[in-house]
Parts: structure tokens; C-alpha cells; sequence
């Protein structure tokens, strides 16, 4: 008799095995965002709120947590104004602001980034690590040298993130 391995599910958005319920091969939390992608489109963008943001970088560290693909999980949502999720999922995550956090964690200006076709701004290099799911424990050594060079590029998982520092 053949059993059905619920381990054996992959989100086709994250790539990450899951076991638990599924819809349209997408684990929850991507289920969830592309939920809130399609009302944010469905509004015209009226929908977009901070509790909607806060609830974006939540389902974000979820998936990073889980050992999702973040960047994959961003990509595929279009309607997301993910210029707005960081900050906010930061101090979700963290309970502090990056004020709080200068001394120990971030770049002290405006960091914008750019990979493949896409590209965003972020208050400090710590939450950009955090919402592109970057690897933490290489920030504070990458952080030094991006202070040094003013634009530095960091490869990770087979994609290049061309970071620029401003204000140095």
C-alpha cells in the first residue's frame, strides 16, 4: 500500500519542503503574500497599510527561519511595496529601530542594492540583509569593507548584490 509523504512537498515559490497543508504546491507563508499581493492590486494600492507591511516581513522571517528562498518569495510578488516591508520587519524581528542598532549593526546612511533586475534603498546594510536573506553572521565583516570602498558587490546563492553606501 503506498503512502502519501507530506514531506515530500516543495513550495514552488520558496523551494522549501513543507508538511503541512498546501494550495496550488505553495507552502503557507507564500500562500499568504501572494494573498496580499492580489489585494493590494485588486485596491490599487489603497489596502496598503503598515499592519499589512508588518505582516509581509513576518511572513518573510518565517520563511527564512523555514530555509525558504526570501529573495524568490519578493520576486514573485509584484504589488508588495517592498520599499516599505524592511523597517518595519526589522523592528518586528528585532523589537528595536535601527537608531537603536547603529553602534552594533548597521551602516549609519542609506544603503540601496541592486540584483538582477530589481533594486531597493534601505535605512542601514543590517536590514538589508535581513529582507533580501542575506546570510548575518558575513554582514559586520562585509559591513567594514563597504565602509571602506563606498560600493562593494556580495555574491550569495549564485546572485550578485551590488551594494551602494552613501553619506561616507
Amino acid at each position: 500500500m503506498y503512502r502519501f509523504n507530506k514531506r515530500n512537498l516543495k513550495c514552488s515559490i520558496c523551494g522549501r519542503g513543507f508538511n503541512e497543508h498546501c494550495v496550488d504546491h505553495l507552502c503557507v507563508e507564500c500562500y499568504e503574500l501572494a494573498s496580499i499581493d492580489n489585494m493590494v492590486n485588486d485596491s490599487g494600492g489603497d489596502e496598503w497599510n503598515a499592519g499589512v507591511a508588518l505582516q509581509c516581513g513576518q511572513l518573510l522571517a518565517a520563511i527564512a527561519k523555514k530555509g525558504g528562498d526570501v529573495v524568490a518569495a519578493r520576486d514573485s510578488n509584484d504589488f508588495i511595496k517592498w520599499d516599505q516591508v524592511p523597517s518595519i520587519a526589522a523592528k518586528a524581528a528585532t523589537g528595536r529601530t535601527h537608531g537603536d542598532n547603529r553602534a552594533t549593526n548597521g551602516v549609519k546612511a542609506p544603503v540601496t542594492v541592486r540584483y538582477g533586475k530589481k533594486s531597493g534603498s534601505y535605512k542601514s546594510l543590517f536590514v538589508a540583509f535581513g529582507a533580501l536573506g542575506l546570510p548575518m553572521n558575513k554582514m559586520q565583516k562585509f559591513r567594514v569593507a563597504l565602509k571602506t570602498a563606498g560600493k562593494l558587490t556580495f555574491a550569495h546563492g549564485g546572485t550578485d548584490y551590488h551594494f551602494t553606501a552613501a553619506g561616507f
